[in-house]
């Protein structure tokens, strides 16, 4: 008898010691798929604020050349 309890015991220790990992694996598996979450946010908002940037950049580009056109116009006409 005192064998079966034994055995019982340590199957149920088993048992314990299974369903802790496979919560902490869970646990960890959720913080480790935010942490992706979170970094792929960071991505976009970065490719976000480069296409902004690229933008603002075109646009003094454009202002710039606009500017050096219309001194050329003006040297022409003086």
């Amino acid at each position: 008898m005192a064998f079966f309890e034994a055995v019982l015991e340590t199957i149920i220790a088993i048992v314990a010691i299974v369903m802790i990992c496979q919560v902490l694996r869970s646990f960890i598996k959720s913080r480790h798929q935010g942490a992706d979450r979170h970094v792929s946010d960071l991505d976009r908002r970065i490719d976000r604020l480069e296409d902004r940037l690229a933008n603002l950049e075109t646009i003094v580009l454009d202002k710039e050349r606009f500017r050096e056109f219309d001194d050329l116009e003006k040297r022409k006409v003086s």
